[in-house]
């Protein structure tokens, strides 16, 4: 017979879908619901939320503190994540001396002093200097190869 999870999570007898309690969560889980005469699904918000021994409790509660349900937890985390996403994807790169290879370069931006290459002239400038590489190398692995070409040796 199959563990049914959303069963014990309901129950608070379960951290999460296929995540058991620490030690030291079930400690705490067992104690706030018995010095605090608490429903165990509260408690587990509560534990959930970091609130790990009655005197948290207490402070919460005086702070009018109301803990997230797991559910609220896994949309904001959704939320979270969702917002990581877009920022990453649109904020610009901001290219630095220690970060030479660009990966999604601006008009004015410079690498190392050099101007940053289209991938026709990445290639070009390859050529012009005998570097061997394929259709698939990456442009950071071809402007790398180019700086080194062109170090003083």
């Amino acid at each position: 017979m199959p563990i049914d999870f959303a069963k014990l999570v309901s129950q608070g007898r379960a951290k999460a879908m296929g995540v058991a309690w620490s030690p030291e969560e079930l400690e705490a889980l067992l104690t706030l619901e018995k010095e605090r005469s608490i429903s165990r699904t509260l408690a587990a918000d509560y534990i959930r939320n970091g609130i790990m021994t009655p005197d948290a409790y207490d402070k919460a509660k005086e702070a009018e503190y109301t803990p997230k349900t797991l559910d609220e937890m896994h949309a904001d985390g959704e939320a979270l994540a969702k917002d990581a996403v877009a920022a990453i994807i649109s904020e610009p790169v901001v290219l630095t001396p220690t970060d030479p290879d660009p990966v999604a370069p601006t008009e004015d931006a410079a690498v190392g002093g050099l101007p940053v290459l289209t991938r026709e002239e990445l290639e070009a400038k390859a050529t012009a200097l005998g570097i061997g590489f394929r259709s698939n190398t990456s442009d950071a692995t071809l402007s790398k190869k180019i700086r080194e070409a062109e170090e003083p040796k």
